[in-house]
């Protein structure tokens, strides 16, 4: 019994000793949970920040049509419609590149060229709204027989097709600026930042662009002898 008193009064003396280093300690793990709980309410904001940001940005998706011409009953005329399939968008812009390309078996191997092109699409397209729908509408200019024209002339020769992109940009409503980059012919996919810049390096390294109403057969055939 004596000597469980004196643990006892040894081990109170001891707290008594350490009172100031064990308040110390409970402020510091009390001030560590604070800063703990703070951080992961941070992290939690920002997630929901990014998922909110992610429900409201602007998805963009661009469709092909082609129009029938009943006199000539020929497609004449492609159309592309830029759809919106998210938040609002503003300050919309949109750059086009238009290539006409040609193949050839040529040295025993496919060999292509593509030749800039301006005049192939409509020179201004039609805005529509900025609203969760149809935003942008831009035609071929009825070319489609033209073009029809050129790849028959050319089916001695090798194959002719016209390749054609979009570059669009706008703003999200946290003013943020974001750019789409989509080849809409043949097919509509989106394509990379660096492959559209690719594209925009070719067509200054080809010089002028040909004007696509007037190009023809021997244009062609001289562009790609030019290059070979």
């Amino acid at each position: 019994m004596k000597k469980l008193k004196i643990v006892f009064w040894q081990f109170r003396n001891l707290l008594e000793r350490n009172k100031i280093f064990f308040e110390i300690l409970g402020a510091s793990t009390l001030s560590f949970m604070a800063i703990y709980v703070s951080l992961q309410a941070n992290r939690i904001a920002e997630v929901q920040t990014k998922i909110m940001e992610q429900e409201n940005l602007p998805r963009l998706e661009v469709l092909k049509q082609q129009a029938l011409n009943s006199n000539s009953g020929i497609y004449d005329n492609t159309i592309w419609i830029i759809y919106n399939r998210g938040g609002k968008l503003l300050n919309f812009k949109i750059e086009k590149l238009s290539f006409v390309g040609f193949t050839k078996f040529y040295s025993h191997q496919w060999d292509r060229i593509e030749i800039p092109v301006d005049g192939y699409f409509e020179m201004r397209g039609t805005l529509t709204t900025h609203s969760d729908e149809m935003i942008y509408q831009i035609d071929n200019n009825k070319n489609g027989e033209k073009e029809l024209q050129l790849y028959r002339s050319l089916l001695n020769d090798g194959k002719m097709d016209m390749d054609c992109y979009f570059a669009i940009s706008y703003s999200d409503i946290f003013e943020k600026g974001h750019t789409a980059y989509f080849e809409i012919n043949p097919t509509c996919v989106e394509i990379t930042e660096n492959e559209w810049w690719n594209l925009v390096k070719q067509k200054l390294d080809a010089g002028a662009p040909k004007y696509f109403p007037s190009i023809t057969r021997d244009s062609v055939i001289d562009f790609y002898n030019s290059k070979n």
